[in-house]
């Protein structure tokens, strides 16, 4: 028996069947978390998750979209991860107390409707998690594909709490690691979208270099099959809204000169790939709103480019004169 367990009663690994509408969970301090929301209608606009972000930035509070109405099966670890996932989402959160509890979206509705609510509520009080007071760095590891069906009997999620220092602490909140959601509009429910993602390396630092990588990947793999001879190639993407999708523009240099780029229904999955990981790019920075340009060459070396004020920046045409080249954009 590990000093935690015998001394504090923690375990270091419980399963936790998480019933009701499942369609969101949530970790939460309860000792901290204001589920009431005071200002009128929670259910009008996008009240309630404006409310839970406001938590998370207080470090209360960590959720995540499951796009399915069901129960689930929640493995929670303490401690780190030791092998990382493709789809690694990580975030913060303060345990005040020595309890953090899961929750569905029903008890986070009510809490937010009813001011009498408190959470953890009757039914959420079993689905409490031991642990030291402190901040952790929580990994969630979604363990099953988009569309797959997930046996009852299985576990879906994988939570991994990791105890962090002062100095770590003040680390990670630099770098804006702090909640799995991204705007969704509230309506009736969450609606299922892209959720935060980044990596942590061994000594915390975290980072999106590996989705930059696998963008730049992808572009110069259909460069390279669509237009062999290429130099270089450009692509830009951009969302002016949380919820808006990541529209793009694209262009190559050829000998010739500079040539822009169709999506053409052939390689349209590749595109549409290239446009989840640029809105995952945003994301990972912080910013749901934002232009991202990639500049990729022939030779595989490519570089990264961010703006979230000037949404008109390196803007990517032909017309009026334009040399189809991103405007403004120097080497």
């Amino acid at each position: 028996m590990n000093l935690l367990s015998k001394f504090f009663g923690i375990k270091h690994v419980q399963t936790i069947h998480v019933g009701g509408d499942g369609s969101s969970l949530a970790l939460i301090d309860a000792s901290r978390y204001e589920g009431f929301i005071r200002d009128g209608d929670w259910g009008k606009g996008d009240k309630l998750i404006k409310h839970l972000r406001e938590q998370a930035r207080d470090l209360r509070v960590l959720l995540w979209l499951t796009g399915m109405e069901r129960d689930w099966k929640v493995e929670v670890h303490i401690g780190a991860p030791s092998v990382s996932i493709d789809r690694d989402r990580v975030g913060l959160i303060t345990a005040k107390s020595d309890r953090l509890h899961l929750m569905n979206y029903d008890s986070l509705t009510m809490a937010a409707q009813f001011e009498d609510h408190h959470l953890p509520d009757k039914e959420t009080k079993k689905y409490a998690i031991t642990v030291s007071p402190g901040s952790y760095l929580c990994t969630l590891q979604t363990l099953f594909e988009p569309g797959e069906i997930v046996q009852a009997e299985g576990v879906a999620f994988r939570i991994y709490l990791q105890p962090l220092d002062a100095v770590a602490l003040v680390e990670a909140r630099k770098r804006s690691i702090q909640a799995f959601v991204d705007d969704p509009v509230f309506s009736d429910s969450f609606i299922d979208q892209q959720l935060l993602q980044s990596e942590i390396s061994p000594d915390r630092t975290i980072h999106v270099s590996s989705i930059e990588r696998q963008l730049a990947k992808d572009f110069a793999d259909v460069m390279h099959l669509l237009h062999p001879g290429w130099i270089r190639a450009f692509y830009r993407g951009g969302a002016d809204g949380p919820m808006s999708p990541i529209g793009y523009t694209a262009s190559y240099v050829m000998p010739d000169g500079v040539k822009i780029l169709s999506m053409l229904d052939d390689h349209a999955g590749v595109f549409a790939r290239m446009n989840e990981n640029g809105r995952e790019l945003l994301l990972g920075k912080g910013q749901p709103i934002g232009v991202i340009l990639l500049v990729v060459d022939a030779d595989g070396q490519y570089s990264t480019h961010y703006e979230f004020k000037k949404m008109r920046r390196w803007r990517i045409t032909k017309l009026n004169g334009a040399t189809g080249e991103p405007d403004g954009w120097k080497p």
